[in-house]
Formats: C-alpha cells, sequence, structure tokens
C-alpha cells in the first residue's frame, strides 16, 4: 500500500492507493502482436527542456510587485488571475518647482540625491528579482496556475447571443462503446487466458480474465463483478486486444497490467479506478464515468503508478465526479517507481470531474518521474472542484502542450 498526500491550497486529501499488479516492463517481440503500439510522438517534438515555446512564452513578473507568473490564455476554475499592476517609474510633473533660498539648497539637493539612490536601489531588486524569477521558471515545474487551459471557443447565434460551440458529441459515450446492441453472451466464471492468441468472444464474465499468454483478444464481452479487484489482468510475460467489451463492479480497477491496448471499452460503476495505466498500453475511443465509489476511495479514471513507455490515451470520454472520493479523470504519477522515460501521448480527449481533471505529477513524493509527455487537443469540462490541470513534473518531462481548451465558460 502506498500512501499518498495531495495538497491543493489549504486542502489536504490523503488515503491509502493499492498497489498494481508487479509492474515489469515487457517488450515486444515481433511488433505486429495486437497489443504492440507503435510509438506515437509528434515529428516536430523536441527535447529542448521545456514545453513547445508557442505554448510557455510568457509574461513574467515576480511576487515582490504584487503579480504571478502567468500565461497566455490561463483559465482556472480553483483561482482568478489578479490585476496586475505594472512597475512603472514615477510619472513625471510639471509642476512649477518651489523656490528655495541659498541656504537650503544643500538640504534638497540632499534629499534628491538620496530620493534618486532609494529609487535606484528598488531598479536594481526589482531586476535581480526578476533574474531570480527567471532562473526558477527555468528549473523549476509550471506552477498550477500557469498551466494552460484554454477557454472555449466562442460565436454568435441566429439569435445574436454568443455562446460556446465546442462540440462534446464526437467523443465516446454508451452509443459508440460496449457490447455491441444484439450480441448473445454465454455466461461463464473466471477465465485463464493462456494459450497465445487465443480469442475470448461474446461472453458475459463473472469473475476476472487472467492473461499469460501473448497476442489474445477479447472482444464483445461483459466483464463484471462485485467482489474481484480486476476484471482483466495482463501478467508478465501477456499481452491482449480489448475490443467493444463492458466492465463494471471492479474493487480496484476494470483493466490492469502492461502490454495492452483497449478500443471502444465501457467502464462504469468502479468500486475505485477505472483502469490502471501500463507500459505499451493504448486506451483508446473508449467512456469512463458514473462511478459507484467504495468508502474512502480515492478514485482515478485512469491511473498511472508506475514509470512507463510507450503509453498512448487516445479520444477518450472520462467523467469523474466531484466527491472528495474523486481525485481525477486522468492521474500520473510513478509513485511504485522506477522512474519512466515515455512517450506518454494524451490526445484528443474529453476529460471532466475530480479534484483537479488532470495531474501530471512526480511519484513518491519526487523520488520519481516520468518523461515524454504529449498533451495536444483535449477538452476539459469546467467541474473540477479545485482546477483543471495541476503539473508538478519539470519542463523537460514534455515533448509538447498545445490546443488544450475548457469546453464551455466557467459558473
Amino acid at each position: 500500500m502506498t500512501a499518498i498526500a495531495l495538497v491543493f491550497g489549504v486542502h489536504a486529501w490523503s488515503a491509502s492507493r493499492t498497489s498494481a499488479p508487479v509492474a515489469e516492463s515487457y517488450s515486444c517481440v515481433t511488433g505486429d502482436e495486437p497489443a504492440c503500439l507503435p510509438p506515437t510522438v509528434a515529428s516536430s517534438a523536441k527535447t529542448t527542456g521545456s514545453v513547445v515555446a508557442s505554448v510557455l512564452s510568457s509574461v513574467m513578473t515576480t511576487p515582490s510587485n504584487g503579480a504571478m507568473v502567468t500565461l497566455p490564455g490561463l483559465r482556472s476554475s480553483s483561482s482568478h488571475v489578479a490585476t496586475v499592476t505594472k512597475a512603472s517609474h514615477p510619472r513625471k510633473t510639471t509642476a512649477a518647482k518651489p523656490r528655495v533660498t541659498k541656504h537650503k539648497r544643500t538640504s534638497v539637493t540632499s534629499t534628491s540625491a538620496a530620493r534618486r539612490a532609494s529609487q535606484a536601489r528598488k531598479k536594481a531588486a526589482a531586476a535581480a528579482a526578476h533574474a531570480r524569477a527567471a532562473r526558477r521558471l527555468r528549473a523549476r515545474p509550471a506552477p498550477a496556475s500557469s498551466v494552460p487551459v484554454m477557454p472555449a471557443r466562442v460565436t454568435t447565434s441566429a439569435s445574436g447571443a454568443s455562446i460556446n460551440v465546442t462540440d462534446t458529441s464526437s467523443w465516446p459515450s454508451d452509443a459508440t462503446t460496449g457490447v455491441p446492441e444484439g450480441t448473445v453472451l454465454r455466461k461463464v466464471g473466471t477465465i485463464q487466458a493462456d494459450t497465445p492468441g487465443q480469442i475470448i468472444d461474446s461472453v458475459d464474465v463473472t469473475g476476472t480474465i487472467n492473461v499469460t499468454a501473448r497476442g489474445v483478444v477479447i472482444r464483445n464481452c461483459r466483464i463484471h463483478s462485485n467482489k474481484d479487484p480486476y476484471g482483466i489482468l495482463v501478467y508478465q510475460g501477456g499481452s491482449a486486444r480489448i475490443e467493444d467489451c463492458e466492465f463494471y463492479g471492479q474493487q480496484e480497477a476494470a483493466i490492469a497490467g502492461n502490454s495492452w491496448a483497449a478500443f471502444r471499452v465501457n467502464v462504469h460503476s468502479q468500486r475505485s479506478d477505472g483502469v490502471k495505466l501500463g507500459s505499451n498500453c493504448a486506451l483508446i475511443d473508449s467512456f469512463i464515468h458514473d462511478f459507484t465509489l467504495a468508502p474512502g476511495s480515492h478514485a482515478d479514471g485512469g491511473q498511472m503508478q508506475t514509470g512507463v513507455h510507450n503509453l498512448t490515451v487516445r479520444h477518450n470520454t472520462i467523467l469523474m465526479g466531484t466527491s472528495k472520493s474523486d481525485n481525477a479523470a486522468l492521474m500520473f504519477s510513478p509513485d511504485l517507481g522506477p522512474s519512466g522515460t515515455g512517450p506518454v501521448t494524451v490526445t484528443d480527449n474529453l476529460l471532466g470531474g475530480g479534484g483537479i481533471t488532470l495531474r501530471i505529477v512526480d511519484g513518491n513524493n519526487g523520488r520519481y518521474h516520468q518523461s515524454g509527455y504529449s498533451v495536444r487537443g483535449n477538452r476539459f469540462v469546467p467541474n473540477a472542484i479545485y482546477q483543471e490541470v495541476r503539473v508538478n513534473e519539470p519542463l523537460k518531462a514534455f515533448l509538447g502542450w498545445t490546443d488544450n481548451r475548457l469546453t464551455g465558460p466557467h459558473n
């Protein structure tokens, strides 16, 4: 069990996290196994030690003059950026100078010199503060409030009203995920998938599918339980392709382990997490939603607990609730170690809910780290308890961060 404490302002949550299966790396042998997807890295990605310049080109000021580090397009449901008063030199005045007698000239000159000296000291202090802030921005992670979650596009309706037009209907839903309508299912208990290339099709599984062989295909299945930890558990040396399946009721997660790829799966009514995200894994075109959480849960729609390589989360709808048991739609934190190099591709997802909807943070209080993040084209429902995004990994951990925005205005 790994204890985690996440602090948001004055709020602190702490809860015990259950451990995932032993997370050992598995490399594809032939390259054409069902679960082995090619790495997804944008050709324009640059490992320059910072997020793409188009995003992290910021106007930087410091707390010493009443401002904060900000980014263009900044929006956060947890805080509002205060109006910043820009530092400026004293305004020149055209008022007539007072006449002074000759014997007072020395004191006036002394006062003016002192004023100039004071201004020079303030200017030097401000310059030093700017330099320190610049060094901090280069060396430290982006503050939570500096992660760009951009507002939705606004257009004008036929009546002349301004409306947000982000269309969420193109993301996965009940209608496009899970067991296809009309499929006849055969009821079975726990399945041992121990034959290479084994196909498991059209079954209603009360229990777990334990995958120990390579190239297992699981499709058109309903997998449920109110006592088993996992719906599908992929062990070291196994791999699975999962298509058009429905999961509900698992105590820990619907899918766990390394080397799996899930397409169009519908995960709901979970007691804890949706899926455990490991190495050589892909979650694509799927719907994770409406959990039935156990008391004391600290639930994530998708959770990465170890450092990984080749992880893709693409075009999914992941909607969490807003109770204290709902942690995040996506949680990336290598708490169990070791550190990972990625790539971790998070693209074109509709995400909502949780204390913070998307978390990309270090593991085990900074002991472990994940790099190789590419976060692009995601949309956020602005209903997080605190804010949409929190990042505390260094900027060098990112290959890119572009076009991540809200689906609508903040309430």
